[in-house]
């Protein structure tokens, strides 16, 4: 994943679930951020104080629709994948077997990859902000200190789009994505960017999928890790 595309990630409406549904996850499509999904997801993990538990969301319901839009079909993947900080969707889940209904409002993510964009973003208007003092610039405007304003921000900006501290930052807080047992085997799955884990029926296998690779854990076997 390229940092322009954590970027866009990070600043995307955060709702502190974590989301079992096979081989699903975030992407970027055609500069936009798309949920893909082949089935309806469940919720495996809610962060504390998020606003999936602040709605009343809970481990083990079953999200239909965003919105009103169904999360199996491009409209309501784009809409999810869309959605931005402090706005309010409707989310329609079942329940032991009932449907329901609940209101939630996604934040800023409140991680390290959240904070590396909320820089990002905090630089790139005080940029837009200077050039926009320049095109309406006059007489008495002292253009010369406002381009050596323009000059710095950039600096700035591209010191931290490719500062080498930048990874770190993408994967500083582990946060916690998943936990369970595989056999005789305790499973925990830490991370900060999207974490997808599922469970293959067949072989019993534990799936992880993450942005950089796929692991694949087998009850009394040694994981195996499959780079993509």
């Amino acid at each position: 994943m390229s940092r322009r595309d954590a970027e866009r990630l990070a600043q995307r409406g955060w709702f502190g679930v974590g989301l079992d549904c096979g081989e699903c996850g975030l992407a970027i499509q055609d500069s936009l951020i798309v949920w893909r999904t082949r089935e309806y997801p469940v919720i495996y993990s809610v962060d504390p104080e998020g606003p999936a538990m602040q709605a009343g969301l809970q481990r083990g319901d079953r999200l239909f629709k965003i919105d009103g839009l169904s999360l199996v079909t491009p409209e309501g993947q784009k809409h999810f994948g869309g959605v931005k900080p402090g706005q309010t969707v409707r989310w329609t889940y079942v329940r032991d077997g009932q449907q329901r209904v609940a209101r939630s409002t996604a934040r800023r993510r409140p991680d390290a990859l959240g904070r590396y964009a909320t820089s990002v973003a905090r630089l790139r208007e005080d940029l837009d902000r200077r050039r926009a003092e320049l095109e309406t610039s006059s007489k008495s405007f002292d253009s010369e200190r406002a381009m050596r304003d323009v000059n710095r921000v950039m600096q700035q900006l591209d010191q931290v789009m490719d500062d080498s501290r930048a990874p770190e930052a993408l994967s500083g807080d582990q946060r916690l994505r998943y936990s369970g047992s595989v056999g005789d085997a305790d499973v925990e799955v830490r991370g900060v960017a999207n974490v997808v884990v599922s469970r293959d029926p067949a072989t019993g296998e534990l799936i992880i999928t993450t942005s950089e690779a796929t692991v694949r854990v087998k009850p009394g076997l040694k994981d195996k890790v499959r780079r993509r």
